[in-house]
């Protein structure tokens, strides 16, 4: 029973790390470049200037604000598959399948714990196996399609998915073991 309980437990702590930052879709690099650099300018370039900071640290509150503006909570990746649709370039385009994969991720995890609720062990074994599976390739085309271009990208949520995910499977393995060690006994 305290198994049951856990597996419940983990299945709806899955939504819960939905709500940390997952990933950064802009990398250091990218963000620098976003936020101009302090720099002198003359009477004459003045019209035409870029955004001027007056000390280092604005410059560094710029970049950290931008980094905000570019880290996405679970939920968000799975609603950006939305922002541009368009049915022509499904096809060809790579991040639409990384986004879907959020998306399927997240029904996923629905169904997941409605199992939990059910005791159906064997299909939560199965479906988190996929959740890890669609999310590796779904950060694998990210990472081809140089969303992401270096591990600090990922978030914490990131991590505890994969790690919360791990610990349903291995509950879920667990208590299936026990069931048919359970049916065995009684037949």
């Amino acid at each position: 029973m305290n198994k049951i309980f856990t597996l419940r437990s983990l299945a709806i702590f899955s939504f819960v790390i939905f709500l940390l930052p997952f990933m950064r879709t802009c990398s250091d690099e990218g963000i620098k470049e976003l936020v101009k650099t302090p720099m002198e300018i003359s009477e004459e370039d003045s019209e035409d200037a870029p955004v001027i900071f007056s000390s280092n640290e604005e410059y560094q509150q710029a970049i950290a604000e931008t980094k905000k503006n570019y880290t996405f909570n679970f939920y968000s990746l799975t609603v950006m598959i939305f922002d541009g649709f368009n049915w022509k370039n499904v096809s060809s385009d790579k991040n639409f399948w990384a986004f879907l994969g959020f998306s399927i991720i997240l029904f996923s995890s629905i169904f997941i714990l409605i199992c939990s609720l059910a005791n159906s062990f064997k299909i939560i074994f199965l479906l988190s196996t996929i959740n890890l599976v669609i999310l590796f390739i779904s950060t694998l085309i990210f990472y081809l399609t140089e969303i992401i271009e270096n591990i600090n990208q990922i978030k914490i949520g990131y991590y505890l998915f994969v790690l919360n995910t791990m610990a349903i499977i291995y509950f879920s393995k667990k208590l299936q073991t026990e069931k048919k060690d359970c049916a065995k006994r009684t037949s």
